[in-house]
């Protein structure tokens, strides 16, 4: 198995990259994982906390290149702006994504906060994101959370 940085705000270990893209490019991962036939592991599934809630601790920490605290802050608000609670709390939203990709064999939840759990639990009790949520998603991914 292999642990695999994979989430809303950089989904790009599982999927081609639009032109505008702009962070960590972590093309081919997932692929190369299955036709290995490995096991992925998804992690960092809440962006360190920025998908999950709006709050900032301070212990955030980003772990990829060509990526920085306020991109994230503003990919997530961008994201939430646009999907206000249709799937969830934020943090539901952003499991049901990993979810969503058949590829993933489980998510590994951070827990910064202990409510993460809970968030957890409903998020997966829910089942993955509709078709609609991922269109709409993608829309999102060709204007780099509309910066471009």
């Amino acid at each position: 198995s292999a642990q695999v940085y994979y989430n809303m705000l950089n989904p790009s270990a599982a999927r081609p990259l639009p032109p505008a893209w702009q962070g960590a490019d972590l093309s081919g991962i997932i692929a190369g994982c299955r036709a290995q036939d490995m096991a992925v592991m998804a992690i960092r599934i809440f962006a360190a906390g920025y998908l999950a809630t709006p709050e900032r601790t301070g212990r955030e920490s980003i772990l990829t290149t060509n990526t920085a605290p306020d991109s994230e802050e503003r990919m997530a608000e961008s994201l939430f702006a646009d999907f206000n609670a249709d799937y969830g709390t934020r943090a539901q939203t952003a499991l049901r994504y990993v979810l969503s990709n058949q590829a993933i064999s489980t998510a590994i939840v951070g827990l910064s906060e202990p409510s993460y759990i809970d968030e957890a639990v409903a998020g997966a009790a829910k089942g993955p994101l509709p078709d609609a949520a991922l269109a709409r998603l993608e829309k999102l991914y060709e204007t780099n959370f509309g910066a471009a």
